[in-house]
């Protein structure tokens, strides 16, 4: 997870985009709830609202398993 983290994170070429709800997911996953946290802040306002919601309340409980829910 830490290898994928410094890719996504890595300079990209301009058609290249972060994914920063996949990248808060990343962070989630290894604790670093504080990282997480600014990753959601840079997520656009309505990309994947429930999706975003969902990991938010993981990240305020603190959890870092892996996480299945329906939308």
């Amino acid at each position: 997870m830490v290898r994928l983290l410094a890719l996504i994170l890595a300079d990209t070429e301009a058609p290249l985009t972060i994914d920063w709800l996949e990248v808060a997911e990343l962070y989630r996953e290894q604790g670093l709830f504080g990282e997480a946290k600014d990753a959601l802040g840079r997520c656009p306002e309505d990309q994947q609202r429930v999706t975003k919601g969902v990991i938010a309340g993981l990240v305020d409980d603190r959890s870092i398993g892996p996480v299945r829910f329906r939308m």
